[in-house]
């Protein structure tokens, strides 16, 4: 459950927020991924998982905050900061203090903050 469909939904069901100001369009997964490899990742490798942080400056309704809160939960193996970074409530607890989104559309960042809710509630918090 990552809330894609959520969102989908909502540029479709909303006219005002596809066309009017607020122009909500979704990022494609590859391009979440792609725009993460090309700046997260390089942000983790130099200042380490636990201190890295991440804002989306109009997450929209949080295609990229999601990917980002995966990579920061489980940060890629390479260079020289790739030390164990721990698994559990406190590798979901840094990841959620490494992701920060923000929107004109309050909608739009309410259902970011809840997708984020949902993903956490994924994995086991023994």
């Amino acid at each position: 459950m990552d809330g894609y469909a959520l969102g989908d939904t909502y540029q479709l069901l909303s006219d005002e927020a596809r066309k009017g100001a607020r122009l909500v369009c979704q990022t494609p997964l590859w391009v979440a991924r792609l725009l993460l490899r090309l700046s997260l990742e390089p942000a983790i490798e130099e200042w380490g998982p636990a201190d890295v942080r991440m804002i989306n400056p109009a997450c929209g309704t949080g295609h990229i905050a999601v990917a980002a809160f995966h990579m920061a939960r489980v940060p890629p193996i390479r260079g020289r900061r790739s030390a164990a970074v721990g698994r559990g409530p406190r590798a979901i607890e840094r990841a959620l203090a490494a992701v920060s989104g923000v929107d004109l559309d309050a909608y739009a960042a309410a259902l970011t903050a809840y997708r984020l809710l949902v993903v956490t509630g994924c994995f086991s918090w023994e």
